[in-house]
């Protein structure tokens, strides 16, 4: 049975049956992606103040994208008018044009433009931290300029500084090796250590007080007692000397030699259970506690500089069970290497080149709001920017394995009807100008506004 209008058009509408199917299906996905450029328009337009990123993308590479598309675009029409002419032997060569585009489209796509997103570190500072960090963010500059400021200092991770208090630390070396990194021993410089109370060494009372004085002899002679003088004893405290200085002389008093002595202080004795040293009077002044030494340090970073060090390693030694990262050693993008240069306040067509002998950034990980590479997690804009920019590379591939069909054993139908395929190609042809102009959509909302 042969279906109506397969091949040639309705009079009335002058479609048929395909080219009608095609078009209610691009009207479906102009309000798929509709919706899709208006969320990505609000949410830009409700974002905070400095908090949507700009300058991120390769527009060189997207522009070059942009070009292959287009010349794909119009190497389909081409192959179409071609199968009209009949010349099936420039069809072959125009479709096979159009199928080499769309694979370099994806290539490039693939290789020169996601990967080094998935390297690139970007930590968000805490607005109560920024301040720290304003050699890197350089917000004076941009508040003067009457710019939005900065809170977020990028650049290529260098290594990581973590604790560990899970056990044995080989078990961490072996994730190390694993991901083609070293752990060492963090240098003592790195962090102030803190100092355990010498042997025998006694705190002090609370307030900084005296001793109690041991008692005269009960034959001292009978003598007037006045208030104590400001100790010039070097080891005397120089507050409680100012506070003593200060104080009003007290009342003299008459000390009776004949009244039975006050008994000596005696030392507390050690461990639980052990009698008051003054029963009935005021409870002794407990002992400080020594001070607690802090967790031993340690540095992981890639073995050779050259293979980089990964965002995503970090995120998995930070998963294993004992491990708490506290800081990252970070070589700075050129924006935050010179925040105050007036040429990093606006994109660049080429992107600068980092500078591999800048001096790293240390940043300390309580700082930090949320780091993470260049991938969806990290901020609104790279969410939507791998939604719209990963579902359209999929319809490219979709439409490049249609070629391909049309080009290899679907080619076989102009023996049997050229027009057949003539109409077959046009359908294609049409899904493939939608998706050029989507990407023409794509292109100026994130690389270029």
């Amino acid at each position: 049975m042969q279906i109506p209008y397969e091949v040639q058009a309705r009079p009335d509408t002058g479609l048929y049956n395909a080219k009608l199917g095609i078009w209610l299906f691009l009207a479906s996905e102009v309000m798929l992606f509709g919706g899709l450029f208006s969320a990505y328009i609000f949410l830009r337009i409700g974002a905070d103040v400095g908090y949507w990123p700009k300058g991120l993308l390769n527009v060189p590479i997207g522009t070059f994208n942009t070009i292959i598309l287009i010349l794909s675009s119009v190497t389909v029409i081409r192959a179409w008018m071609s199968l009209k002419m009949r010349r099936y032997a420039d069809y072959k060569k125009w479709m096979g044009i159009t199928i080499l585009c769309g694979a370099a489209f994806l290539i490039i796509k693939l290789t020169l433009e996601w990967p080094p997103k998935f390297g690139h570190f970007g930590a968000i500072i805490k607005k109560d931290k920024q301040e720290e960090y304003e050699k890197y963010l350089g917000n004076e500059h941009m508040r003067a300029r009457g710019l939005p400021e900065r809170n977020e200092i990028s650049g290529h991770l260098e290594a990581v500084e973590f604790t560990f208090d899970g056990g044995d630390i080989e078990d961490v070396r072996t994730y190390a090796n694993r991901k083609g990194c070293e752990i060492s021993d963090a240098p003592h410089d790195a962090h102030a250590w803190a100092e355990a109370p010498a042997a025998g060494e006694h705190a002090a009372a609370p307030g900084g007080a005296a001793a109690a004085p041991t008692a005269a002899p009960a034959n001292a002679p009978q003598q007037t007692a006045t208030a104590a003088k400001p100790s010039s004893d070097p080891a005397t405290p120089p507050a409680e000397i100012a506070a003593a200085a200060a104080a009003p002389a007290a009342p003299a008093q008459t000390v009776d030699a004949n009244a039975p002595a006050a008994p000596a202080p005696v030392p507390a004795a050690a461990g639980p259970g052990a009698p008051s040293p003054n029963p009935g009077g005021a409870p002794a002044a407990p002992a400080a506690a020594p001070a607690a030494h802090p967790a031993k340090l340690y540095v992981m970073k890639a073995k050779h500089e050259e293979e980089g060090f990964w965002p995503s390693v970090a995120e998995g030694l930070q998963r294993v069970k004992g491990v708490k990262l506290v800081s990252f050693e970070v070589k700075p993008d050129p924006i935050n290497e010179n925040p105050a240069d007036p040429e990093n306040d606006k994109p660049h067509f080429i992107p600068k080149t980092p500078n591999h002998h800048a001096a790293p950034v240390k940043i300390e990980a309580a700082d930090v709001h949320h780091w993470s590479a260049f991938v969806p997690k990290h901020s609104t804009y790279f969410a939507t920017y791998f939604m719209i920019t990963g579902l359209h590379g999929a319809h490219v591939l979709g439409g490049v394995l249609v070629f391909c069909f049309l080009w290899g054993p679907g080619a076989r139908l102009y023996r049997k009807n050229p027009e057949h395929l003539a109409n077959r190609v046009e359908v294609a042809g049409l899904f493939w100008h939608f998706v050029d102009l989507i990407w023409i959509f794509v292109f100026p909302l994130f690389y270029l506004l």
